[in-house]
């Protein structure tokens, strides 16, 4: 799938966390986070700069990317005749210059870091929706009443100065209101040609949970869900319904509903603890403890962001994204074996703050980071054999391409007998047909894991077929000198003795350590 930059790159929007902080400056809003969440604003992944001002040549980068050419542009050198345009934004420049969106201040100077005002950046989104000021659709000087009349703007007198805060805003209702001509939005025109990601699935519930307004009388019971939701989105611990206009409900069935619905939203699956409800002829009192805070839940946001702008970038290819975030959760997530757990260790807070998680903490971290880096991924539960024992258990469904893929990134961070961890790509992307050796669920709830391309062993042809590939392959790396050799073999059973008896047939290796997994058929060589 074609994306819009990642959430990093050295055009982005914004200035440090600490120094917009210092300035007494917002860092983030929910319509930042929106437009971030589906490609179209970059920051350093934790702040959007939004009480800066917006230059010309930073509009430009927005218009683009509302167009939903950045990747042509982005692969394409389109020219243009102003001197003044930094290197990184020229094409960007040249894209609108060459297409009449946008002219200069000058025959040889665009005014590229000159800041833009209401007018100017209202005019460019009503081009971008395909109003033309040459033919009469408005003017320059009534073009926030025209923004206002078609739904982009509540107001058409400007505030006094214009900030990336207001860039955003005006950005975000633009998304909603129609292309000139159509009975379609511009968000709809971007995701018919491909220009934002999956996750706007996601980046939708969120928004709508976080300007939902709990309605303390429900008109119905699936309002009544929704204010639930919203409860637990905003972590509050208790709350009072006044049910006359619903019939008595059934308890369990309410809090599964809002939890179904919270499982698909990142880094909630695992805050609520237990909860208590109590009914009372008209009025029903809905209680909840929470597994960790507020606080906390945000603290580990945070950090995600900061991981996330640290290991990825706007040039790596999904693939690479998704990997960078499973080794950095590998690498930093030590499983807890403790004999009595804290409910933070299957949270996002546990994983990233804390260092320690269970499966459903390494999975929550998981998900979160990938919808961080435009990654489209969902938590599946289910159960794992472990020890030949049958417990539950949670791993992650990616789409990559069109095609799903699960990664088990607990199974990937194996502790030897000795206590030191290594890493493992064992579960990462395989099919549903792999991971039933091992792992069962329920099929019909989660997409069919059918990928295998971006299978890690694949993609990296790590891979051979049967015991004679097998055999040719070891005895390359050999030769060599290679001291650990994992690979993965196709078209054959492998076991303990099979591998045996391929080594016997190897020369020039002296004393080795081996095993096979038999659910994946890897096999793992140390040369001493």
């Amino acid at each position: 799938m074609k994306r819009l930059l990642g959430l990093i790159a050295v055009l982005a929007l914004c200035l440090s966390l600490n120094a917009n902080a210092a300035n007494g400056g917002e860092v983030s809003t929910p319509q930042a986070e929106y437009l971030s969440a589906i490609g179209l604003l970059q920051g350093t992944g934790q702040d959007y700069g939004l009480n800066q001002s917006l230059t010309r040549q930073e509009a430009a980068i927005m218009i683009v990317r509302l167009s939903g050419d950045e990747d042509l542009v982005r692969s394409t050198e389109f020219d243009h005749p102003f001197e003044d345009v930094s290197p990184w934004a020229a094409s960007y420049v040249g894209y609108l210059y060459n297409r009449g969106l946008t002219l200069g201040i000058s025959s040889t100077e665009f005014g590229a870091l000159d800041f833009v005002t209401h007018e100017q950046y209202v005019t460019l989104l009503l081009r971008a929706l395909a109003y033309d000021d040459s033919a009469g659709d408005f003017t320059w000087s009534n073009s926030l009443n025209k923004a206002k009349e078609i739904g982009m703007l509540s107001l058409a007198t400007p505030m006094t100065t214009f900030t990336r805060k207001e860039m955003v805003s005006l950005t975000y209702n633009t998304l909603f209101c129609k292309v000139k001509g159509k009975n379609t939005t511009l968000l709809n025109q971007l995701q018919t040609k491909n220009a934002v990601p999956n996750t706007i699935d996601k980046a939708d519930k969120i928004i709508n949970l976080e300007f939902f307004n709990i309605q303390n009388m429900p008109v119905s019971y699936k309002v009544l869900v929704q204010n639930v939701e919203k409860m637990i989105y905003d972590m509050e611990e208790t709350r009072t319904f006044d049910m006359s206009l619903i019939s008595r409900v059934d308890v369990s069935n309410l809090i599964e509903d809002a939890k179904v619905a919270m499982n698909q939203v990142p880094m909630y699956s695992s805050v609520l603890s237990s909860y208590k409800i109590t009914q009372r002829s008209n009025s029903l009192v809905v209680s909840f403890v929470y597994t960790i805070t507020k606080s906390e839940l945000e603290i580990a946001k945070l950090k995600a962001k900061e991981v996330v702008g640290q290991i990825i970038t706007s040039e790596m290819r999904d693939f690479d994204k998704e990997l960078a975030i499973h080794d950095y959760i590998v690498h930093h997530v030590d499983y807890d074996q403790s004999k009595v757990l804290d409910d933070a260790v299957f949270t996002i807070y546990g994983a990233l703050i804390n260092g320690k998680a269970v499966c459903h903490g390494y999975a929550e971290a998981f998900q979160y980071m990938a919808y961080l880096a435009g990654l489209n991924s969902k938590i599946v539960f289910g159960t794992a054999k472990v020890d030949g024992v049958s417990i539950g258990h949670a791993w992650n469904l990616i789409e990559l391409d069109g095609k799903y893929y699960h990664v088990d990134t607990t199974w990937n961070d194996p502790v030897s007998s000795s206590g030191t961890q290594s890493i493992s790509y064992e579960y990462f992307n395989v099919t549903d047909q792999d991971l039933m050796a091992t792992h069962t669920w329920n099929i019909s709830e989660y997409e069919k894991g059918t990928g295998t391309h971006y299978n890690y062993y694949t993609y990296h042809n790590l891979e051979v077929i049967g015991t004679e590939g097998l055999r040719s392959y070891l005895q390359n790396e050999f030769n060599k000198g290679s001291k650990t050799i994992t690979i993965k073999v196709k078209g054959v059973q492998m076991t303990m003795e099979k591998l045996k008896k391929v080594l016997a047939r190897c020369y020039g290796y002296g004393s080795v350590s081996y095993n096979v997994n038999p659910s994946t058929n890897v096999v793992h060589i140390t040369v001493h």
